[in-house]
């Protein structure tokens, strides 16, 4: 019995008394080719499926050579063929040719007809060549100049983001260069391969990307139609406690980054809106409270200026240091969802005032009043 022999790339396996081909059929190539061909999107271009062809016709194997032809024949699908047109052809069958190709239409007869010309032969091969057909690049002039563009292709920080969904702290780990585009005229640029690159390991697929992209999009549109909404049940709800027009407007305004203006939620029920509406009310109602009635506003002028920002509570405390707890809890500026804060503010005064008098810092009027008390 003779000893088995390495099968060779290419050649039949032996497998007891069968074979098993190295070759595919021609549905299953295309099958193959099919799916490699279906990935095209921006994160996978066609000078990607040139790239990956190449290398499927360097492996030296039939099937993978069919794989390649099939993909070269997906990005230059009218490569050798008749365009049923001639450079003297009228314009309008030049242009007509053009459109149903999905390539420009503007220009000259004589660059139409270099147009339709690089769409079906090589650079410098003519139409009815047929010489040399195994050399011959497998790819048309006008698909090759648009593969080697996207090999070189740069893009901004604002295409990175829209196109590719790559935020600018990722690209920041991405060599740049200062370029100059018609489109977006100059500024820093990113070579295009590194952001698809990116953009691969931060989403499945493309069509993940745009589902995110088309939700975000549908959340802000809804956003933006009913802020005013909201916005208008804050304000009904201020003016209900007796607040200003004017001040109530003003006071919903500054509480813009609460979450009932800004959560991402897919629908927002009716109790969410009435109950989110009151806690934004208290919110903007305490806002105004603390503007009119204590001195919050120098008080935070202060802070800005000395960076004292542990006592950023001390002016609730200033307003009813010198009043009695009964006062601050029935005064009729207070607003109801406020007499808890109020009342903890008072008790922390008045803590703060034994202290000083136990360190000796109080004025002596201030002992009396403690001593009254």
């Amino acid at each position: 019995m003779e000893p088995p022999t390495r099968p060779s790339s290419g050649s039949p396996r032996n497998v007891g008394r069968g074979f098993v081909s190295w070759e595919l059929g021609t549905d299953l190539v295309l099958e193959v080719a099919g799916l490699i061909t279906g990935e095209l999107s921006p994160f996978y271009d066609e000078s990607d499926l040139a790239r990956d062809a190449a290398a499927c016709a360097c492996v030296g194997n039939a099937t993978f050579t069919e794989v390649a032809e099939a993909i070269f024949k997906f990005l230059s699908p009218r490569f050798g063929e008749d365009p049923g047109v001639d450079e003297n052809s009228s314009t309008s069958e030049l242009k007509s040719v053009l459109k149903s190709w999905g390539r420009k239409t503007s220009g000259k007869k004589s660059e139409l007809w270099q147009r339709i010309r690089d769409e079906c032969a090589t650079s410098g091969e003519r139409l009815e060549d047929e010489e040399a057909q195994q050399a011959r690049c497998p790819i048309a002039a006008g698909p090759k100049r648009r593969i080697q563009e996207q090999q070189k292709a740069r893009v901004s920080k604002t295409k990175a983001k829209e196109l590719y969904g790559v935020s600018k702290y990722r690209l920041q780990s991405l060599a740049t260069q200062y370029s100059y585009s018609s489109s977006f005229g100059s500024g820093v640029t990113y070579a295009a391969k590194d952001v698809k690159a990116l953009a691969r390991q931060s989403y499945k697929s493309y069509d993940q990307l745009r589902k995110m992209q088309q939700g975000s999009k549908e959340w802000m549109d809804n956003y933006k139609a009913t802020r005013s909404t909201r916005q208008a049940r804050v304000v009904a709800v201020l003016l209900g406690r007796g607040v200003a027009e004017a001040e109530a407007q003003r006071a919903t305004d500054h509480v813009w980054h609460l979450a009932y203006f800004t959560d991402n939620r897919d629908s927002a029920t009716e109790e969410w809106l009435r109950s989110g509406a009151q806690a934004a009310a208290d919110e903007a109602h305490t806002w105004i409270f603390h503007c009119m009635r204590t001195n919050f506003r120098l008080h935070n002028v202060r802070l800005h200026a000395n960076y004292k920002y542990a006592k950023s509570a001390k002016y609730k405390q200033d307003w009813v240091a010198d009043k009695a707890l009964q006062d601050v809890q029935t005064h009729p500026a207070l607003p109801r969802h406020m007499r808890d804060e109020a009342e903890r503010a008072w008790h922390a005064a008045q803590r703060a005032k034994q202290d000083a008098v136990l360190r000796g810092e109080a004025p002596a009027a201030q002992v009396q009043l403690l001593v009254q008390r």
